[in-house]
């Protein structure tokens, strides 16, 4: 009795099953992938803004003067501005997707460690939206994500 060889390995047929189906699950799960993407950067544009403003407050009390934070809304980005000087910091450009929209142009850091209370949103392309608010008189912010 010769033993026979046995099939060993996969038919073609079979392997393209199986990068058909692999191709499939890529092309449905993209679009996930590419929102998860957006989101963090909404996130992490959100988390920028909000660390820039605190480092204004203390910035703003070390040097005793008041500081302001332009808000382009056209430009999607903002600078500071000092009272006292021409001069400013760099421009903060937001990420291409990310939109900023407020209900003051400017905001306004004092050396008490006050800042003007306003509301800052920023925007994804699919709408989703991270919203900043200034606590006023205690300074800080208040983050909430819709």
């Amino acid at each position: 009795m010769t033993k026979t060889p046995g099939h060993v390995g996969f038919t073609f047929i079979e392997l393209l099953i199986v990068i058909t189906l692999l191709g499939i699950l890529t092309a449905l799960s993209l679009p996930q992938f590419k929102r998860s993407a957006e989101n963090i950067q909404l996130a992490n544009a959100s988390r920028q803004l909000q660390a820039y403003i605190n480092f204004l407050s203390q910035r703003a009390i070390v040097e005793t003067k008041p500081i302001r934070l332009i808000l382009d809304t056209q430009e999607n980005s903002y600078r500071v501005k000092f009272e006292a000087d021409a001069s400013h910091f760099r421009n903060y450009r937001l990420p291409d997707g990310i939109h900023i929209e407020s209900d003051q142009p400017e905001i306004f850091v004092y050396p008490d460690g006050t800042i003007d209370k306003v509301t800052i949103t920023l925007i994804n392309r699919q709408k989703q939206n991270i919203t900043l608010t200034t606590q006023g008189v205690f300074g800080g912010i208040k983050t909430k994500e819709q």
